[in-house]
């Protein structure tokens, strides 16, 4: 295949980009939007992003007999009762 073959264009795209090709690098780019002045931001009004409802069962854990939660993504469907002690947490 040669491009002079095909319409090729190119578009200089100046925003926030980010390869999460593998599992580490998908990890750290989650908890870079934690960081205060994050690189990306997900609540731009002027730039909404839209996304479909997930329907999934919640997370299980039995027994447990004190909880501290620091640094960490807590999800939609997470549910964190009486005694969980949250630190670094981000709003």
């Amino acid at each position: 295949m040669v491009t002079k073959d095909y319409n090729v264009q190119a578009y200089l795209f100046g925003g926030y980009w980010e390869d999460i090709g593998i599992i580490k690098s998908f990890f750290n780019a989650n908890f870079a939007l934690m960081d205060q002045l994050p690189k990306f931001q997900l609540y731009d009004q002027m730039e909404p992003l839209f996304t479909s409802p997930r329907f999934l069962p919640p997370i299980n854990i039995l027994s447990a007999r004190e909880c501290s939660v620091k640094h960490s993504i807590v999800g939609v469907r997470s549910r964190l009762e009486a005694g969980v002690e949250l630190k670094e947490m981000y709003n």
